[in-house]
């Protein structure tokens, strides 16, 4: 749900009411306070080395950083600063599922397996995607 919120706000074409903006942010605010700890907690649980709890880690502290930026002047301002707190939600909300092998591979369409990160994809991972044989 939240991450649908946010993609609807990344989606607008038009700039919304100055309210409207202000209660997307109070509900981006909210759903980060939920996520963040997640992503720490789901990273914690893996080895320090990991490339997908390193890229989950480096998302949350560009969350924390788009948490502190204070508010902006104007209404196009305020719009793209709450926009970078929708673009944190759903990243993280990409990451914890990644983290909890959930995620997709990028490329494929297919489930993860049990492992909590995908290999790296080629052109030939996925025969007949992006001029693979």
């Amino acid at each position: 749900m939240t991450r649908a919120a946010a993609s609807v706000f990344l989606g607008q074409k038009t700039l919304p009411r100055h309210g409207t903006v202000k209660a997307f942010e109070g509900d981006f605010r909210t759903a980060l306070a939920a996520l963040m700890p997640r992503v720490e907690e789901l990273a914690a649980g893996l080895p320090d080395d990991d490339a997908c709890a390193k890229a989950g880690l480096a998302a949350l502290a560009e969350a924390r950083q788009r948490l502190g930026a204070q508010e902006a002047p104007g209404l196009k301002g305020e719009f793209m600063r709450v926009k970078q707190l929708a673009v944190s939600v759903v990243s993280l909300c990409d990451h914890v599922d990644l983290l909890s092998g959930l995620g997709t591979y990028l490329l494929c369409d297919e489930r993860n397996k049990p492992e909590p990160c995908p290999p790296p994809l080629t052109a030939t991972s996925c025969p007949g995607r992006h001029g693979a044989p």
